[in-house]
C-alpha cells in the first residue's frame, strides 16, 4: 500500500507539474484520486463520485496516461472506480479508500477553523442574478460550497468553472509551497552560487536588489530559489502579501479580465502585492496587450519599494519582441544566471538527492550518473525516481544497467556511446544490405565501402568519439576514418538527395 500511496503522490505531482490546472480544481479532481492496485498491463484508481469519475476520464485520462508513465517507466491501461464507503457491490470485497498523504503545507482549499470564509464574488456567479459590482463582499456558509461542488452538471460543467471562478478571488488563497524548497537544501556550486546569494539577499531584506532578474536554462533550479525565497518570506516576514505566479496563468487571467469586462479585481490582485514574483517572464514575449498591463503593474509596485522577481530562460535582452521600456526595467535591477552543474556539482546533487529518497547507489555508479546527466537537475531528479521505483519493487540493488534503463525514459536522445556506436553500426548494415561483420571486415567491394563510410561518418556525428576511436570501432585506423568522413562530405555536397537520405537515416538512428 505505501508503494501504491507514494506513486499516487507522484502522479499528482507530475500532473501539478506538467497540466495547466488552478488549484482549485487540482483539489477536487485528483484530491481524492488514488492509485488502489496495479500491474504490469493495468493500472486502476479510484475516485470519491461518478461524476469525478467522468470529467478524470474524459478531462485529463491523457494526462494521467502520461504523468504514471512518466513515474513507472512504462505505459499501462488505466481504469477508475468509484470507492463505495457504503457497502460492497454485488459480492465484491469493500475497499477502504487510501489514506491521502496531504503535502506540506496541505493544499488550501478552506481556512481553517472558520466555519464561514469571506471572499468577493459576483451574485450573477453564486446565485444567477446580474450585479455590476464584483468588489463587494459576500458571505457563504462551507455548505453552500460543498452544495455547488455536488450540483455540477454531469453533462454541462459550466457550473464547475464559475466555482473555479469564485474560489480562485478568496483573499486567503496562497500558492501551495513545498517545505523542501528551502535555501539550506539548495546544493551550491560555481554555476549558481551568485543566484542563491542574491535570492537569499532578497529574501531576507526585501528590496535589497529590485528588481532581481534570474535567467538560465530550464531545470537548473531557477523555481526552486523562488520557492525558498516565499518560505523565508513566510516564515521571517510573515506579514507581507506575497504573489507568485506562472507567466502563462498572469496572461490567463489578464485575458480572462478583459473578456469578462472585470479588470479592477485583477489589477488589485497584482498591484497591491508586497512581493510580486513571476516564473517564465518570457512567455510575455509578443503579447503587447499583456505587456503594457505588466508594465503599468511593475511600475505601481516598484515606485512603492515592493519587491519585484523574475526568471527567463534567457537574459532580457533576448526576449524578443519585447518592449523597450519593459527590458530597461527588467535590467535596471540585479540580473544573475544560474549555469548548468559542473561534474562534481552533479554528483553532489545525485548523492544528495539520493540520500533523502532513501535509494543506496554505489559511489562509481553516482560519478557514472553525472557523467551522463549533465543537461539539468530536473533530468537527475526524474532518473532518481524511476530508480526509486524501481528498487521498491524489486528490492534488488541498482545497476548500471538500472540507470541506462531509466536515463533512456527521462531523456531518451541521452544514449550511452557504446550503445549508440552499436545502434548506428546495425542501421547502417540494415539500411545497405550488409551485415556488421562486413562493415568491420576487410572487404571492399562498393557497397560494402559505403556503408563503412557512412557509419563511420554518422558516428562522428552522433557521438563524442575521436577519429582514431572511431576507426577502432570499424577495425580502422585514425586516417582511415578521417577518408571516409572527407568521401562522406564531399558526396552530400555533389550528389542530389544524398545529404537528405542522411538526415533520414540520422533521425531514425537517434529514434525522432
Amino acid at each position: 500500500m505505501d508503494d501504491l500511496l507514494a506513486i499516487t503522490e507522484a502522479v499528482r505531482e507530475e500532473i501539478k507539474a506538467k497540466v495547466a490546472i488552478n488549484q482549485t480544481s487540482f483539489k477536487l479532481w485528483f484530491g481524492e484520486m488514488n492509485l488502489i492496485s496495479l500491474n504490469g498491463e493495468k493500472a486502476v484508481f479510484s475516485t470519491l463520485t461518478e461524476l469525478r469519475k467522468k470529467v478524470l476520464i474524459e478531462r485529463y485520462l491523457e494526462d494521467i496516461r502520461k504523468a504514471l508513465t512518466e513515474v513507472i517507466g512504462f505505459p499501462v491501461e488505466i481504469e477508475f472506480q468509484v470507492m463505495d464507503t457504503g457497502k460492497a457491490n454485488e459480492g465484491e470485497s469493500l475497499l477502504p479508500p487510501p489514506k491521502f498523504r496531504e503535502p506540506t503545507p496541505p493544499l488550501r482549499f478552506f481556512t481553517e477553523p472558520q466555519e464561514k470564509i469571506v471572499f468577493p464574488i459576483t451574485d450573477k456567479l453564486l446565485f444567477g442574478k446580474d450585479t455590476p459590482e464584483v468588489d463587494q463582499y459576500k458571505v457563504i456558509d462551507r455548505k453552500k460550497i460543498k452544495e455547488l461542488i455536488e450540483e455540477v452538471d454531469e453533462e454541462d460543467l459550466k457550473k464547475e468553472k464559475e466555482l473555479e471562478q469564485i474560489l480562485s478571488t478568496h483573499p486567503a488563497e496562497k500558492h501551495t509551497l513545498l517545505d523542501d524548497y528551502t535555501f539550506d537544501n539548495f546544493i551550491v556550486g560555481e554555476s549558481n552560487k551568485y543566484a542563491r546569494a542574491a535570492c537569499f539577499a532578497v529574501a531576507k531584506e526585501p528590496c535589497a536588489y529590485n528588481p532581481l532578474f534570474i535567467h538560465g536554462n530550464s531545470g537548473l533550479g531557477k523555481t526552486h530559489l523562488l520557492y525558498a525565497i516565499m518560505n523565508h518570506m513566510r516564515q521571517y516576514h510573515p506579514d507581507l502579501k506575497i504573489v507568485y505566479k506562472k507567466s502563462e496563468t498572469f496572461i490567463n487571467e489578464l485575458i480572462e479580465a478583459i473578456a469578462s469586462g472585470f479588470t479592477a479585481p485583477f489589477k488589485e490582485k497584482y498591484r497591491s502585492a508586497d512581493v510580486l514574483l513571476i516564473d517564465d517572464i518570457q512567455f510575455l514575449a509578443g503579447k503587447e496587450a499583456t505587456q503594457e498591463e505588466f508594465f503599468h503593474t511593475f511600475s505601481v509596485l516598484y515606485e512603492n519599494d515592493k519587491q519585484i522577481i523574475l526568471t527567463s530562460d534567457r537574459p532580457p535582452k533576448e526576449i524578443r519582441p519585447l518592449s523597450d521600456r519593459l527590458r530597461t526595467r527588467f535590467e535596471g535591477g540585479l540580473v544573475v544566471d544560474v549555469q548548468p552543474p559542473s561534474f562534481e556539482l552533479r554528483a553532489a546533487i545525485i548523492r544528495k538527492k539520493a540520500d533523502v529518497m532513501g535509494i543506496k547507489i554505489a559511489p562509481p555508479l553516482v560519478d557514472y550518473m553525472a557523467d551522463r546527466l549533465n543537461s539539468n537537475i530536473r533530468q537527475i531528479e526524474g532518473v532518481l525516481k524511476k530508480l526509486y521505483f524501481y528498487t521498491s519493487f524489486t528490492g534488488t540493488d541498482i545497476t548500471k544497467e538500472d540507470i541506462d534503463k531509466s536515463i533512456s525514459i527521462v531523456d531518451p536522445g541521452n544514449i550511452p556511446t557504446s550503445v549508440m556506436v552499436d545502434r548506428i553500426l546495425s542501421a547502417v548494415a540494415k539500411k545497405y544490405g550488409v551485415t556488421v561483420d562486413d562493415i568491420k571486415s576487410k572487404k571492399k567491394t562498393d557497397n560494402i565501402a559505403n556503408a563503412r563510410h557512412i557509419a563511420i561518418y554518422v558516428i562522428r556525428k552522433l557521438t563524442p568519439l575521436s577519429l582514431k576511436e572511431t576507426g577502432m570501432a570499424v577495425n580502422r585506423d585514425h586516417s582511415t576514418a578521417h577518408a571516409s568522413e572527407e568521401k562522406v562530405l564531399l558526396n552530400i555536397r555533389t550528389i542530389k538527395n544524398y545529404g537528405n537520405e542522411l538526415d533520414l537515416l540520422i533521425k531514425e538512428i537517434k529514434g525522432v
